[in-house]
């Protein structure tokens, strides 16, 4: 039985300290798709780490599970995480309004959906190796 979850630590070799995760979820072995996320502790933000991780996890979800499609989001005005995500061939595919409260401001965020096709990546390949 193949797992509908999946959870990675992300950590930094230099000294085996644990930085953040990066996760596959919901997946659907009829539909070959799933759904993820990432996050980085915010001092090894913009250090390469994540989009290493990212990059890493997109690799096992196609090559070792199989999947066809990923889809992933990102809160409106993170434009690093667009950033990340459009180096390995993310398009966006729509948007949540309001879908969450940030616990910092109280105000409502927007939620930008993201996917991510297996011949659309393999298209980036020689860029992401």
């Amino acid at each position: 039985q193949l797992s509908d979850r999946y959870e990675f630590a992300i950590v930094r070799k230099l000294d085996n300290c644990t930085i953040g995760g990066t996760s596959l979820n919901q997946i659907s072995r009829l539909h070959k798709t799933a759904g993820g996320g990432i996050w980085l502790n915010r001092k090894y933000q913009g250090m390469g780490y994540g989009t290493e991780a990212f990059g890493l996890r997109i690799r096992f979800a196609f090559e070792q599970l199989g999947l066809r499609k990923l889809e992933n989001g990102y809160f409106a005005g993170n434009q690093a995480s667009w950033k990340m995500q459009q180096k390995f061939g993310y398009k966006q595919e729509g948007i949540r309004r309001q879908k969450y409260i940030c616990p910092a401001t109280g105000e409502t965020v927007d939620e930008v959906l993201t996917g991510l096709l297996r011949e659309e990546w393999i298209d980036f390949l020689p860029e992401t190796i």
